[in-house]
């Protein structure tokens, strides 16, 4: 069984054309990825999606029941006052 299963997943933004259009994809355990692309073309939308912080537009998404799939923040947060480690 697959870790994680994408099956003909859509997505947009309310006000942006389509993202991802019937998207199908599966990670098994030991696969090694690499997400590349210019800017804006939905690669952290797509993370997001995978982690389930955003919803898709249609499809589904299949996590291997205990997956956590996890990322870390592009910015950090807008108080100056914490160090990098913070």
């Amino acid at each position: 069984m697959s870790l994680l299963n994408v099956s003909e997943l859509s997505f947009h933004y309310p006000s942006t054309i389509e993202l991802f259009r019937q998207l199908s994809f599966a990670i098994d355990a030991g696969d090694r990825l690499a997400l590349v692309g210019p800017n804006g073309a939905g690669k952290s939308s797509l993370l997001k999606l995978l982690s389930g912080e955003l919803s898709p537009t249609a499809g589904a998404i299949v996590r291997r029941r205990g997956l956590r799939v996890a990322g870390v923040a592009q910015e950090t947060p807008a108080d100056g006052d914490l160090t990098l480690f913070d």
